[in-house]
Parts: structure tokens; C-alpha cells; sequence
């Protein structure tokens, strides 16, 4: 179905959130709206909505069950702590929302098994925030590749650097959460070098 409106809510308010909506914000189409922002911390929500071109149409839930029960929406844009991707993006797929889900798609392998088949058993779509693919140099490295323009490859090197300790280039913080093993999964291995 061809939706006339585009209505989006963006779950986790935090760093990464700001350049998600900066991203929707330059599409510069007024069919896309964001409706509902929801995060536990309402400093973080309320500091996110002052962002937004229609705030007065958004509305703020500190819970995801409260968003799906009183707001309408047609995407789900997650951005929380990589422990919470797979629940929350069940969680809105079961509801009839499409997912764009921040990477990676979840900490364990269970859990993107978990969550595939979950997306395999409805008829919305679910896409990965994973932004690299997209790069320019990543487009025509690939399409070198695949014209058989520099061989087959054998080895590949990357170089990756991601803050770790108390000040990020977005916003001069790293939530706790990036530092505990458990939400995060892999440490770099999942926040970064999954790049």
C-alpha cells in the first residue's frame, strides 16, 4: 500500500538520534513526519523534539508499548542499546510498523535469527541502519570487484577508530551503555569495525 504520509517514530532519543533526524530533515519532504518520539529519559526526548520542523504533532513516551497504544505511526526508526534491538523490533513488526533498525541488528546471533524469522513472518519491511554500504568509495570498490577490474580479493585491511571513553564527536558524550559488554555485545567488533 502506498502511503500518502509517512509517519515516524524514532525510539531512543539519544547522540545517534540527532543525526538520524538530520538525515530525515534534508530529505525535505513534508510527507515524512516524525509523530512520536519515545525514550525512557524525557530530557533526551524533550531535547530531540526542539529539533523538529512540526513538534507540535509529536508526541513524547518514556515506553514503546505506550507509543504503540496512543500514537499513530507507519515506521519504526530504533536507535537504542544494541541489547534492546531485537525486542523492540518484534515488538513493532508485531504491531504493523516497517523497522529501520540502527546497526547491528542485534548483539548475539540468536537474537538476528530470532528477529529474521520474526520479519520473515509478516509483510513489512525491515532494513539495517548500515550506512557504509552506501559510501560512495564502498559503491565503486564493490563495482571494481564485481567488473573483475582488480582481480579476485584475497585480503582486505581497515582501519576503524571509534571513541571509548568519555567524549564523542557528536555531542561530547559516550552513553554508559556503549562500555558494558552486555548491551553492547562485541565492543568495537559490534559498534564499529561491523562497518
Amino acid at each position: 500500500r502506498f502511503l500518502e504520509m509517512i509517519r515516524v517514530c524514532m525510539i531512543g532519543c539519544g547522540a545517534i538520534a540527532r543525526q538520524h533526524l538530520k538525515a530525515l530533515q534534508s530529505i525535505k519532504d513534508t510527507h515524512i513526519i516524525v509523530t512520536s518520539l519515545v525514550d525512557p529519559n524525557e530530557t533526551a526526548a524533550r531535547s530531540l523534539k526542539e529539533l523538529l520542523h512540526q513538534d507540535d504533532h509529536c508526541k513524547i513516551f518514556s515506553k514503546l508499548e505506550d507509543a504503540n497504544k496512543y500514537s499513530s505511526y507507519d515506521v519504526a526508526l530504533i536507535m537504542v542499546p544494541h541489547d534492546l534491538h531485537v525486542q523492540y523490533a518484534i515488538q513493532c513488526l508485531q504491531s504493523g510498523k516497517h523497522v529501520f533498525l540502527e546497526k547491528p541488528v542485534s548483539h548475539t546471533i540468536e537474537g538476528c535469527i530470532e528477529l529474521m524469522k520474526a520479519a520473515e513472518s509478516t509483510d513489512k519491511v525491515i532494513m539495517i541502519a548500515e550506512n557504509a554500504r552506501f559510501w560512495p568509495e564502498v559503491v565503486r570498490a564493490k563495482q571494481l570487484i564485481i567488473d573483475g577490474a582488480i582481480g579476485e580479493p584475497y585480503f582486505a585491511q581497515a582501519n576503524y577508530w571509534e571513541s571509548v571513553g568519555t567524549e564523542d564527536f557528536y555531542d561530547g558524550s559516550v552513553p554508559e551503555w556503549v562500555r558494558n559488554p552486555k548491551q553492547v555485545g562485541g565492543g568495537i567488533l559490534m559498534a564499529g569495525t561491523i562497518h
